[in-house]
C-alpha cells in the first residue's frame, strides 16, 4: 500500500530499513522485487548502519549491502546514533574497512553527521571520509542536521561535489537540545520551517549535485496523513523547493 502510495503520489524511488526485511523468510525479497515491478519503483537507499565508530564491523553491515546489492541501491546510509567521544582514527580506518567491503557489492555508502552523535558535524564527517580514502564514500546532506549541527552553507564552498551522495529535503526549527526527539518530532517538509532550505539547495546545485533527492520529514501531523496524501504533500513541497532552487542558485565562490 505505502510503495503504491509512494508512486502514485510522484515518486520514483523508496528506502528500505534492513529491520524491516527478514531474510529467513525466503519469499519476501521476491514479494517485494514483485511490487516494485508492479508500481515502478526503485529502492533508492537501503538503510542504515550503525555502531561501527569504536573499532568493530557491525553486523548489519552485511545485510545492508547484500540488499543494496540485490536492489541497486543508490546508497546504503550510515552514521553514528550514539554519543561521547570520537577517536577518528580508530573511526575512519573501520570506515575505510566498510567502503572495502561495500565495493565488493558496487555500493555506495552515505555518511551522515546528527547534532547528538559521535559524529556530530558534517566537517566531522568529511574529515572521516577524506582520512578513510575511500571514493565510494560521501556525504548524506540532511537539511535538518545539516543546520542544527551547526554548519554553515561557507562548508559548501570548498567542497567537491563528489563528496555529497545524496540531499535529503525536510525543515523545521532551530533547536539547542533535546535533538534527538526534535529530530522525531520536528523535521518538516521544505518549507513548513525556519532552516535555510533555498540557500541549502542553490549552493548544492550550484556545485554541480544532479544526484537523488530524498524526502524525510518526521512531525506528528504528517504521521497521521494517509499513504496517499503524505506522498502527494512530500513530492510537491520537494518539487517546490529544489524548483526555486535551480530557478535563483548563484555561482559557488571559488576563493
Amino acid at each position: 500500500m505505502r510503495a503504491a502510495a509512494a508512486s502514485a503520489g510522484g515518486f520514483s524511488g523508496v528506502g528500505v530499513h534492513i529491520d524491516d526485511v527478514d531474510e529467513e523468510d525466503e519469499g519476501e525479497l521476491a514479494r517485494r522485487d514483485d511490487v516494485l515491478r508492479r508500481t515502478g519503483l526503485s529502492v533508492a537507499e537501503v538503510e542504515f548502519i550503525s555502531g561501527w565508530t569504536g573499532g568493530e564491523l557491525p553486523r548489519a553491515r552485511t545485510k545492508a549491502f547484500r540488499l543494496a546489492a540485490h536492489w541497486g541501491a543508490h546508497h546504503v546510509s550510515i552514521g553514528e546514533f550514539t554519543g561521547g567521544a570520537l577517536d577518528p582514527p580508530t573511526a575512519s580506518s573501520v570506515l575505510a574497512d566498510l567502503a572495502a567491503e561495500a565495493a565488493e557489492h558496487s555500493v555506495t555508502l552515505a555518511l551522515e553527521a546528527f547534532p547528538w552523535s559521535r559524529i556530530d558535524s558534517y566537517p566531522r564527517a568529511l574529515e572521516l571520509i577524506e582520512a578513510s580514502g575511500a571514493g565510494n564514500v560521501g556525504l548524506l546532506v540532511d537539511v535538518w542536521h545539516f543546520f542544527n549541527t551547526g554548519a554553515k552553507l561557507s562548508f559548501l564552498d570548498h567542497l567537491e561535489c563528489s563528496r555529497i551522495a545524496a540531499v535529503q529535503l525536510n525543515d523545521g526549527p532551530r533547536v539547542h537540545n533535546d535533538f534527538l526527539q526534535q529530530a522525531r518530532r520536528a523535521r518538516m517538509l521544505p518549507g513548513q520551517g525556519e532552516l535555510g532550505v533555498h540557500g541549502l539547495l542553490e549552493r548544492l546545485l550550484a556545485l554541480g549535485y544532479t544526484g537523488p533527492w530524498f524526502v524525510e520529514v518526521s512531525t506528528p501531523e504528517f504521521r497521521a496523513l494517509g499513504a496517499r496524501d503524505a506522498a502527494e504533500q512530500a513530492v510537491t513541497a520537494a518539487r517546490r523547493a529544489v524548483e526555486a532552487a535551480r530557478q535563483s542558485s548563484v555561482t559557488v565562490p571559488s576563493n
